[in-house]
This record gives C-alpha cells, structure tokens and sequence, in this order.
C-alpha cells in the first residue's frame, strides 16, 4: 500500500513539473539581450495559480488516457508510459478538401485505434458540434 502510494506521489510530482515563480522581480534582459521597452511583470500569484491549474488538468488528462489504455490489462500505466507510448507519435497532418488527416507512425496505429475505440465507447459523439453551434431559425 505505502509503495503504490509513493508510486502515485512521484507520479504526480513528475507529472506536475512546473516552474512557479517565487518573487514578482521585472525583466530587464530576455535570453541575454536587453529588452527594448519596460516590461511590467503580472501578479506572480495570479500567474503561479494559471500555470498550476493548466499543469493539473494536464495531469488528470494523463491520468485519464493511461487510466483507459490499462483497463482490460492486469498492471496500471503510469502518466510517463502513456505519454511515451500515445503522445510521442511520429505521423504527418494532411489537409484535404473535407478537412485534415492525421497518419500516425504504424507501430503505434494500433494502440490509437485501440484508445480512440475506448474512447468512443466511454464518451460517445452527440451529434456534429457544428449544427448545434448555429442558431436556431425562429
């Protein structure tokens, strides 16, 4: 129990690598160069709460993908395998007529195909987000 908990603790710590800020202090170079105007720098606090909801959700969405990729298996996927194995995909987009195409890389065809039938069995379509964005004639 306390070993799959401290799996769980360096998992989200891994998963929730963000850089806070600690001071609020104003920027006078930029990547070794001077800036050219005066740049005033946002609340350090509001910008630490921004940048660690993003970081959260990120993590949940990890969580979440890894969670439906493991379910008919034996072992848990940790957020680091999920994003090794579905998000570092190499493929190309094609743009068509009709819309955009994307190729994934053939080793890992197979496991999208399995993820998106998941997903699609877990949170069906509704209907074309289009017509729904429209306004209804009166």
């Amino acid at each position: 129990m306390r070993g799959a908990a401290e799996k769980d603790f360096g998992d989200w710590n891994q998963a929730l690598d963000v850089a806070l800020s600690s001071a609020p202090r104003p920027k006078t170079h930029y990547r070794g160069r001077e800036l050219e105007a005066p740049y005033d720098e946002p609340d350090s606090f509001a910008a630490n709460e921004a940048r660690l909801l993003l970081e959260l959700v990120a993590a949940n969405l990890l969580h979440a993908g890894a969670e439906l990729l493991a379910r008919n298996q034996a072992g848990r996927m940790s957020r680091e395998r999920f994003r090794q194995l579905a998000l570092k995909v190499t493929g190309r987009a094609l743009l068509g007529s009709r819309g955009i195409r994307f190729v994934i890389d053939a080793a890992r065809a197979e496991l999208w195909s399995r993820f998106m039938r998941m997903l699609n069995e877990r949170y069906p379509a509704r209907g074309s987000p289009r017509s729904r964005a429209l306004p209804v004639p009166a």
